[in-house]
């Protein structure tokens, strides 16, 4: 498994179908409208501008939504574990999140997923309630 924090580049996904490929620090999430068919019974509340990733630190990655900060921590062992949010004011709705990369077969279960990448491919940033992950990077 690929953990964060390593030299590579994240690729974020995002409404309009392209990708920040410029380092491993910076992307942008938009509005998630476009996968939230393939999500079954995510909540759909999550889907709205989550915000701009700020800074990546190992397995911590600063985001930002308006005036609201947030840190992504991931805890557990490499390459799997369950993301959570801290930060006010940031969203009820993003209290648990997974990373997904749409290189590979994953799996989730309880907020843990295996976490390896490509680099240029696209990443999915959802609730943990996963459902369904069809259509997810398609």
């Amino acid at each position: 498994m690929t953990q964060l924090g390593t030299r590579r580049p994240i690729v974020i996904w995002n409404n309009y179908n392209d990708y920040s490929t410029s380092g491993e620090t910076f992307g942008r999430i938009k509005n998630l409208n476009k996968i939230r068919s393939g999500l079954g019974g995510a909540d759909s509340s999550f889907y709205e501008t989550v915000g701009e990733v700020l800074a990546q630190q190992d397995s911590d990655i600063a985001i930002k939504r308006g005036n609201a900060l947030a840190v992504l921590t991931k805890r557990g062992g490499s390459g799997t574990g369950t993301w959570t949010v801290s930060g006010a004011n940031f969203g009820k709705s993003a209290s648990i999140i997974d990373l997904i990369s749409c290189d590979t077969s994953t799996t989730s279960s309880s907020g843990d997923i295996a976490v390896t990448w490509t680099a240029g491919q696209p990443f999915v940033f959802v609730t943990s309630d996963v459902a369904s992950q069809a259509g997810l990077c398609q």
